[in-house]
């Protein structure tokens, strides 16, 4: 598929001619038109009618313009118009009649070229570098994509999809998918060209992604991770270039492996959701940089087969978007739960961690004590402040060990993603050696985190691991006890532009490892969800355009395992009562 048409000022892909048997032809090479589909219970068709459908077009879909006007189809069941009005043409736009019987197509803009009706795609530019690249499906009917040979995103017409129903509860919804997934016919590159040159197509599409698919979402894309999914920032990334966060002045750090999900989703108003993936902070980190709501499920209640992985007891999907309720739906629709129209139950309990807060800005802290402030008239709560290690010491197995909270945990998460995704990557590495006689080209950031995790024993993940179920069962008995809930901060704590680095390879990738109990290890080592909330956004000047730009701001609120929807449904219910904006905007500012 190669074929590309300018209408007025867009641009469009054709797809794979469409199976149908309208006996039409256009000695044209290229011929834009509009089907529309006429109902028994459509009454008065003329000319009028039609142009009000045109109307209703361009207004629902973002693919649809004028050119695509020039001829129009009525596509009806035999029998249909033969008790209605019509005149044929208006202002110089030709209209057809055409009976539908065994192929009926969606309506929407198409194009004919010969005998031949194509659907079209429109195609948008990428000016912040989140794809990897566009697809579309391999053929009509199939289960495969291919890649389109372009740096442009194939969009299809919305007004294809069918209205949501309960069995396609996403139709229609534009996803494009972190590049670590597995999609029929495409190759996942982990942003690696050495480890897209070993690899096959694939064969298969991620249950976790097919799923979306089976629902009515359209897949457009993938978007780019950190090269083998690993925590690092902006220039640590060689054989691609790391997105653009389209917030603020445009330089700031998109965050994190997620880091495509999120800047596309924060950029592109043509795309309606994101998956990411979240190992030790990669979905709450680009939710938080680029002002978005995101979330990582609990651990377990998503598949992650056909997903590369860092560590099987750490990973998993996760899904990004722009606006609460869709928000809610959406995920809701992928944990395969109902969805719920009761109020939720207030949580008994809010902890807060004042130490977690210190390293912020002042500027930053404002924004984040509002919110708190708001959740507690929300839910009719105050915070709970705790600090940790006096908590931990009032245990058993603080008291036993003589150990702090920090001290006990302090390599318990870093060892189990070090060891996991060194060893889940060793057979990538020695198959290079022997198709390509050397060693596969690694980022020095990737290869100090290998390094590390060479070291590890098998005894020390066994160690780790049990350190995880103490963690586990800590943080339920005592901070999600009875409904509890926590809010924590996460972002940077002030801005932090995308040409930044911070010490030697080996100071900047220590923090990306997971040592030390980071935020992000009471959702990944306590198992339970983390939601992001985009909660507001600080002034600060840029040194890039010495102007006045604002930067995202975001807590995560966590509780037990199993809790996801109620947390959204938490989340949702704090905007509503405080009322705060229930989505963000594309581009520069959230709000």
């Amino acid at each position: 598929m190669s074929t590309s048409i300018n209408l007025g000022e867009d641009s469009y892909l054709l797809g794979a001619g469409l199976p149908t048997n309208f006996k039409v032809e256009t000695n044209k090479a290229i011929q834009p038109l509009t089907i529309i589909s006429v109902n028994e219970d459509d009454i008065d068709i003329d000319s009028l009618w039609i142009e009000s459908k045109r109307r209703e077009f361009s207004r629902l879909d973002d693919v649809y313009c004028s050119p695509f006007a020039a001829l129009t189809f009525l596509q009806r069941k035999p029998g249909v118009l033969s008790r209605f009005v019509f005149d044929g043409t208006r202002e110089g736009h030709e209209t057809k009649l055409l009976d539908s019987r065994e192929y009926p197509l969606p309506p929407g803009p198409y194009v004919l070229s010969g005998s031949t009706i194509h659907p079209v795609y429109k195609l948008y530019p990428d000016p912040l570098g989140a794809f990897v690249c566009g697809v579309v499906p391999a053929s009509p009917g199939s289960n495969g994509y291919q890649k389109v040979p372009m740096n442009y995103i194939p969009v299809p017409s919305r007004l294809y999809s069918p209205l949501p129903s309960p069995s396609l509860p996403l139709s229609g919804k534009r996803i494009a998918v972190k590049d670590i997934f597995d999609i029929e016919g495409i190759k996942t590159t982990l942003c690696s060209k050495a480890f897209e040159a070993l690899q096959d197509i694939s064969s298969k599409t991620a249950p976790s992604i097919q799923r979306l698919i089976d629902q009515g979402a359209v897949i457009i894309g993938k978007v780019k991770t950190t090269p083998f999914t690993s925590g690092m920032g902006p220039r640590d990334w060689v054989d691609y270039q790391a997105p653009f966060n389209p917030r603020g002045c445009g330089y700031l750090d998109a965050d994190c492996s997620s880091s495509g999900s999120g800047a596309a989703l924060a950029g592109y108003e043509w795309l309606d959701f994101t998956i990411g993936s979240d190992s030790l902070g990669s979905m709450v980190g680009p939710a938080a940089a680029n002002g978005l709501l995101g979330i990582r499920p609990t651990h377990g209640r998503i598949s992650c087969e056909g997903l590369a992985p860092i560590s099987s007891y750490l990973d998993t999907p996760g899904i990004f978007s722009r606006d609460i309720s869709e928000f809610s739906a959406v995920t809701k629709s992928w944990l395969a739960t109902s969805d719920s129209t009761i109020p939720p139950a207030m949580p008994t309990k809010l902890t807060i961690f004042p130490d977690r807060f210190e390293s912020f800005v002042p500027e930053v802290k404002r924004v984040m004590e509002d919110f708190i402030q708001d959740f507690e008239k929300a839910t009719q709560l105050s915070r709970t402040k705790i600090n940790v290690d006096e908590l931990w010491a009032t245990t058993d197995r603080g008291r036993s060990s003589e150990k702090t909270f920090v001290q006990y945990f302090q390599n318990t998460l870093a060892h189990i993603q070090l060891y996991s995704h060194y060893n889940n990557t060793a057979s990538f590495r020695a198959d290079y050696r022997k198709r390509f006689g050397m060693e596969p080209y690694a980022e020095p950031l990737l290869r100090y985190k290998w390094n590390l995790g060479a070291n590890l024993t098998e005894q020390q993940l066994a160690a780790a691991l049990e350190e995880k179920e103490v963690f586990a069962q800590f943080v339920k008995e005592y901070i999600f006890d009875h409904g509890g809930v926590m809010l924590l901060p996460y972002g940077q704590p002030d801005v932090f532009y995308r040409d930044e680095y911070s010490g030697s390879v080996e100071e900047w990738g220590a923090k990306w490892q997971g040592f030390n109990v980071p935020v992000t290890a009471f959702s990944a080592l306590g198992g339970g969800p983390a939601v992001s909330i985009p909660v507001g956004q600080r002034i600060y000047s840029s040194k890039v355009t010495g102007e006045k730009e604002y930067q995202p701001v975001g807590l995560m609120l966590l509780g037990a395992p199993g809790t996801d929807e109620y947390l959204i449904d938490l989340v949702k219910h704090v905007l509503e009562a405080s009322d705060r904006p229930l989505s963000v905007k594309t581009g520069k500012v959230a709000f």
